[in-house]
């Protein structure tokens, strides 16, 4: 099968193919809490969205950022239709922050310059013997570029661990270092890697950041040592349930009584 931009997300090729974000919710990350859920990254691939998700108003302006900057906004409007005045044409009032983001990354000239490259180039390969595909927002002769728009830079709390640094927190360091290990394995050439952030604030708030080395070292071998699982995934079995995602919590059924002592313990 060949993957391309209008087969990329689909059901059929996401239940052939891993990807960084599949393997994020498979197993979680090496700097994180390792704590991912097959069966619900199974249940995403099918379809399933929890009842409880907040409003998408934030989802779809980060969404409209990364449409104008992949070019393909155009769709983005098509596909998105209740975000946009039926008389005027433009955005509404709720989604207007889109555009102000825009042109506090576009005023920025260093920012800019990691806003250039190779576009949304998609890789068809293996990763550890295991089919895998990606696609990246930005590739240079010497760099990766990933383009986030974040609510915020600020640590996130991960527990067990504690506030850990926003790429942490939300696997972009699994994310780059997968997309790193596929075009090394292919050119030979390792490239840096570097996430290119606006935030939602108002202002925005603008960074560019090179993920170390061994950040994205230990992901990979992170992955490495989780290959039986990612292998299981790609099967037809039914996967397991790590039991505290909201995926689990909202679709499993108690299936013993609760011991008194253990009341005294917070969930």
């Amino acid at each position: 099968m060949q993957v391309t931009n209008e087969n990329y997300y689909s059901k059929e090729v996401r239940s052939k193919y891993l990807s960084a974000t599949s393997i994020k919710e498979i197993i979680g990350t090496a700097n994180s809490d390792k704590s991912g859920c097959p069966a619900a990254a199974k249940a995403k691939q099918n379809g399933w969205k929890s009842q409880f998700d907040k409003d998408d108003k934030a989802l779809l302006i980060g969404s409209y950022v990364d449409a104008y900057y992949e070019g393909a906004l155009e769709q983005f409007k098509e596909n998105n239709p209740k975000i946009y005045n039926s008389k005027t044409g433009e955005l509404k009032a709720d989604y207007q922050h889109a555009d102000i983001i825009i042109k506090y990354i576009e005023r920025d000239s260093l920012f800019m310059q990691f806003m250039k490259g190779e576009k949304q180039k998609i890789y068809q390969t293996e990763l550890f013997g295991l089919p895998i595909i990606a696609k990246l927002d930005f590739e240079q002769s010497d760099k990766i570029i990933d383009l986030k728009v974040m609510a915020t830079m600020n640590p996130e709390y991960i527990k067990g661990l504690g506030y850990v640094p926003f790429i942490e927190a939300w696997g972009y360091d699994l994310q780059l270092g997968v997309y790193q290990k596929i075009i090394e394995n292919i050119t030979g050439i390792k490239k840096d890697c570097y996430i290119a952030v606006a935030t939602k604030q108002k202002p925005p708030r603008k960074a560019i950041v090179k993920i170390p080395q061994e950040k994205l070292n230990d992901e990979i071998m992170w992955i490495a040592s989780q290959l039986s699982v990612l292998e299981y995934y790609l099967t037809d079995n039914p996967q397991p349930h790590c039991g505290k995602c909201d995926y689990c919590l909202e679709t499993q059924n108690i299936t013993k009584e609760t011991d008194y002592s253990d009341l005294s313990f917070k969930n």
